[in-house]
């Protein structure tokens, strides 16, 4: 099975990668909750990198 790996940018943490498998669509990552006030631990976050990296996340 053909499994893509990649790294959108940072958003819950720096190390934030996404796995994507093409033959169910099913796209694996990180915790990306957006627009919401509680997103959860964000000790690791880059908050300011969070949009973009959703931006990013569309054109995988």
């Amino acid at each position: 099975m053909k499994i893509e790996t990649s790294f959108p940018g940072e958003a819950h943490t720096s190390d934030n990668m996404t796995i994507w498998l093409p033959k169910y669509n099913l796209l694996f990552g990180d915790d990306f909750r957006a627009g919401k006030k509680n997103s959860g631990i964000i000790d690791e976050a880059n908050m300011e990198a969070w949009l973009n990296t959703m931006k990013n996340l569309m054109y995988v």
